[in-house]
């Protein structure tokens, strides 16, 4: 990845590495400048890892709720309640993966699409993006069908409630949560 700014008061990449390719993403080294903002003088290094975009939705059913998907998740090792998405594949536009994703993960399609912005789900180590979804008058068309090594349960939440859920901390999933927050101010929840 190249520089994104040629201010001197930010660290500068001098150079970057492949140190790993690991499937889905690569570790790649940076050899680093400092900027006039920091204390340190001394070039440095910094690892990064490069991922494809990812996506997720908030999915509204027509009958008042919204599908959200259980599955465990390994760096915490606990099952999490979450929105449905994932990764981009090669070429795939955002909505087009979005659109792909909540049919292979709870076998709905919806008929309205909305983008809510994207984020970057962690600039400290990642250079990926997670595109935010909104899909109304979803509808279940066919049994999920997850990638092979997906484990997940498909869970319908009255959209009334998903504000309390946030509040107790039930989607402990910070992308999720996102999400579900951007999509309750643009419906006036």
């Amino acid at each position: 990845m190249t520089n994104r700014s040629s201010d001197d008061r930010w660290p500068q990449r001098r150079s970057s590495r492949i140190l790993g390719e690991h499937g889905v993403f690569r570790v790649v080294g940076h050899a680093m400048s400092p900027g006039s903002l920091q204390r340190r003088r001394a070039p440095y290094e910094v690892v990064t890892l490069e991922l494809p975009d990812w996506v997720t939705v908030v999915a509204c059913r027509q009958d008042g709720t919204v599908v959200l998907v259980r599955q465990l998740r390994y760096g915490t090792n606990t099952p999490s309640l979450e929105t449905p998405g994932g990764i981009l594949d090669a070429g795939e536009s955002p909505l087009a993966a979005a659109r792909r994703e909540l049919r292979e993960e709870t076998g709905h399609r919806a008929t309205r699409w909305r983008s809510l912005g994207w984020v970057f789900p962690n600039p400290s180590l990642q250079s990926n993006r997670l595109h935010l979804f909104l899909a109304l008058d979803a509808r279940e068309v066919s049994p999920a069908t997850p990638d092979e090594g997906e484990g997940l349960e498909v869970e319908r939440v009255d959209l009334t409630k998903i504000t309390r859920l946030l509040r107790r901390g039930a989607v402990r999933h910070a992308l999720s949560a996102l999400a579900l927050e951007r999509a309750l101010a643009v419906l006036g929840r």
